[in-house]
This record gives C-alpha cells, structure tokens and sequence, in this order.
C-alpha cells in the first residue's frame, strides 16, 4: 500500500493525520504520517527525519508526500528525496479533503503519481467562494 507522509511547517502535519484518523479511523489511516518542521530547523536536520520517515511508511509500493508550500524547504527536501530514484510522488498544498480522498482511495497496485492526481483534483474542487455577490 502507497505510504502517505504529510509535512508542513509547526505542528499542522500532525494535527491534520491526528484529526483525518478520529474522522476516518485507524484501519483507513494506516501508512499515514504526519512529519512537523519547526520554524528554523536545519535543512539537513529535515531532510534526514524525511528520510527516516519515508523508511518506516514505504512497504515497497512506494510513498505520496503531501507538503504545504511549493517552493518552501519542506517541500525541497521531498523532491530531493524523490529524485534519489525512490517510487515517489510529490504534492505541494495539502488540504484536509485531499487527505480524505487519500484515506478512501485503494492505495494499492498503482503508482504514487496516479494516486496523487486524484488527490490533486479533489483538492482542487473542494475550494470554494462562498457568499460573495
């Protein structure tokens, strides 16, 4: 089953695997977790803890990472994970639906990428504007 790691900056990482699990249950979260990266925290330091991270939740279907800011170290420390030739894929802008869409999905017998564009679509559908004339 393709392994989800979520990584933001503070504590929302672990906060939004921990609120996806009291919604969603354990059995629909497993291979998911959450990796929080303290404001000022070390490159090298963040990039080992992904390492470290993605060891645990790739069963050899590979590994989803969901980050919160293209662009941002969090997010250039998975894609330099990526490109080490691991079966990976990466999604910057992590919402709580996407995540959702995660749990629900059959995570197995297809490729991080394909996972990702489903996710990237419900992601991209859930933001709305509401109320304004």
């Amino acid at each position: 089953m393709i392994g989800i790691l979520v990584v933001t900056h503070g504590h929302s990482a672990s906060d939004m695997v921990a609120t996806l699990r009291r919604l969603m249950g354990d059995e629909r979260t497993r291979g998911f977790e959450g990796l929080d990266v303290e404001v000022g925290e070390a490159k090298s330091d963040i990039r080992r803890r992904l390492h470290d991270a993605v060891a645990r939740i790739d069963d050899g279907e590979g590994v989803l990472i969901c980050a919160d800011l293209h662009g941002a170290t969090p997010t250039n420390c998975a894609l330099e994970e990526m490109r080490e030739s691991r079966n990976m894929a990466v999604v910057a802008g992590v919402n709580l639906p996407m995540l959702m869409k995660l749990a629900t999905a059959n995570r197995t017998g297809l490729s991080p990428e394909s996972l990702a564009r489903g996710a990237l679509d419900t992601a991209i559908r859930s933001i709305r504007l509401e109320g304004c004339r």
